[in-house]
């Protein structure tokens, strides 16, 4: 499963050149496959350089919450336009987390909006030796231009972007392995290891110098302990579902004597199947949608291939849920891709209502709509048996800004919990200083 914030990810397509590397996940052949008719691979030799152009469109609304009477009323859904131009560079033979002779997709992606972000993104790729099998992505490693970077390297089992040659009916599924770092410029960081399942282990630094560890395990239990090794420090423990409600104590373990624990009872808010899920099908030959604006020199029709994944987050109470439809133009590789991003989350750390944080309903939706189309596309050399362009891009910075805020609200909550515990009514104070409700 590719965990990345908000990117556009593509299931890409190609036949390609021996390299090394993990990463993959499991396939099935679906119903009677068949090749598609000619292949689709795209000459990506050295050098080449592709040029994708569309759009990002960002809506999030808050709807009626819980709470005292005064809370505040629900926000009117605020959409935000963003223009995104990604060109993309092919350069082969790299390395990567000590993996060689990989494939690296190099994007310089700007998204001009509300604010011009430029992101430099290294996506690094590993092909099957002899063309045939799945084709695999190894992770990648970010920085924008408000200097936050990312580096992720993918574990077992996850990074499968297609099964070369592609087919239709074929299907696969990535688990959600991978390690991933963040870093703001104010020094903030968050250092994650995701398993199989979702569950997770993670460690925050913030710029005062305090420390927070949090912990998924498998069946949604786990806890959140922040400001670690402060008089201030704050634990959150959660237990799994049960009778249709979670549980989430919140304890200070270092003030003495130690006060009695507070209990918040929960609906049982999440979803079923599982912390994450990530699948693919290819549903063979479908046209490219007109607002991919792809010249028709290019293709008006390509191979359609639709990714499905969603990811639990127990501890920081969201849903993601998105679904990725790319299509690969025989002779072109990616024309285009259409995605669609909801984060869902039901915990709220703004002080907005009092007491009612942790409510077990939605407080915010956060959609992500973004489409990308090939506009044009410079080969250096052509081979007749080279891997095709990956495609990615699509404003990641919005989904690590919301991360990285959950993170601090959490912070910035626990530093006045003792407030909260003695005063349960709104604190308007807190409620510039803790800016999970609005990601930007």
């Amino acid at each position: 499963m590719n965990l990345r914030p908000l990117a556009v990810i593509a299931a890409a397509l190609a036949v390609g050149v021996a390299a090394c590397g993990g990463g993959g996940g499991s396939a099935s052949p679906g119903p009677q496959p068949q090749p598609s008719p000619g292949g689709s691979s795209r000459p990506a030799g050295n050098g080449d350089v592709f040029h994708y152009g569309g759009t990002l469109t960002q809506t999030f609304w808050r709807p009626s919450q819980p709470g005292p009477s005064n809370a505040p009323s629900p926000e009117p859904t605020s959409t935000a336009n963003w223009s995104v131009d990604n060109v993309a560079t092919v350069k082969t033979g790299r390395t990567f987390h000590g993996l060689a002779g990989l494939t690296d997709f190099n994007y310089n992606e700007t998204d001009t909006g509300l604010q011009t972000i430029v992101t430099l993104t290294d996506d690094y790729l590993s092909f099957p030796a002899s063309g045939t099998g799945p084709l695999n992505e190894i992770g990648l490693s970010s920085i924008d231009s408000n200097f936050v970077s990312r580096d992720i390297l993918l574990g077992a089992g996850d990074g499968q972007i297609d099964i070369l040659p592609e087919m239709t009916g074929a299907q696969w599924a990535n688990t959600a392995a991978q390690v991933s770092t963040e870093t703001d410029p104010d020094g903030q960081t968050i250092a994650r290891t995701t398993n199989a399942d979702g569950s997770y282990a993670e460690a925050d630094s913030f710029p005062d110098g305090t420390t927070a560890t949090a912990v998924q395990n498998s069946d949604a239990s786990g806890s959140y302990k922040v400001l670690q090794g402060s008089s201030l420090e704050t634990d959150y423990t959660y237990t799994a579902p049960s009778g249709g409600n979670l549980t989430i104590t919140v304890t200070e373990p270092q003030v003495s004597p130690a006060p009695s624990p507070v209990v918040f009872t929960v609906p049982d808010w999440l979803p079923p199947g599982g912390l994450a899920s990530d699948s693919f099908s290819d549903s063979g030959p479908a046209t490219i949608p007109a607002a991919c604006g792809v010249p028709k020199s290019i293709g008006a029709s390509g191979t359609h291939i639709v990714e499905t994944r969603s990811l639990v987050d127990a501890i920081f109470g969201s849903v993601d849920a998105a679904t990725v439809d790319t299509y690969v133009a025989q002779g072109r590789g990616v024309a285009c891709i259409v995605s669609h991003d909801v984060v869902t989350s039901y915990y709220d750390f703004t002080g907005q209502n009092g007491l009612a944080f942790f409510s077990g309903q939605p407080v915010q939706y956060t959609t992500l709509d973004a489409t990308q189309g090939l506009k044009t596309e410079s080969l250096l050399a052509v081979a007749t048996i080279r891997p095709a362009v990956l495609v990615r891009g699509g404003a990641a910075w919005l989904r690590i800004r919301m991360r990285m805020r959950a993170a601090r609200g959490f912070h910035d909550f626990s530093r006045g919990f003792r407030d909260l515990r003695s005063v349960p009514k709104l604190m308007s104070r807190r409620n510039a200083a803790l800016t999970l409700v609005r990601p930007i």
